[in-house]
C-alpha cells in the first residue's frame, strides 16, 4: 500500500461513498442511454477498487478469525 492511508481512514471511507454514487450514477445512464469511453473508463476504475476492497475485506475477516474473534456479525447483511 505504500503512501496510501490504511483502508478504513476517513479520506478513504469518503472516497467510498463518492465512488458508490458514482457507480449508481453510471449504472442507471448505462441501462439508459449508454456510456462515453471516459465514463466506461471510470466504471471498469470503480470495479477495480470494488474488487480490492473485498480482497481487503477477506483479508481483515481471516486475520480475525486467526486471532480467535468472532466474525460472524460481521458476515451478516448490514440493514439501514
Amino acid at each position: 500500500m505504500g503512501d496510501q492511508e490504511p483502508v478504513g481512514s476517513c479520506p478513504d471511507l469518503q472516497r467510498l461513498a463518492r465512488d458508490g454514487s458514482r457507480w449508481e450514477d453510471l449504472s442507471h445512464k448505462s441501462q439508459s442511454e449508454g456510456l462515453t469511453g471516459d465514463e466506461q473508463r471510470m466504471v471498469e476504475a470503480l470495479l477495480q477498487q470494488y474488487e480490492r476492497l473485498l480482497l481487503v475485506r477477506a483479508e481483515a475477516l481471516a486475520r480475525l478469525k486467526e486471532r480467535g474473534c468472532d466474525v460472524a456479525p460481521l458476515l451478516e447483511p448490514q440493514t439501514e
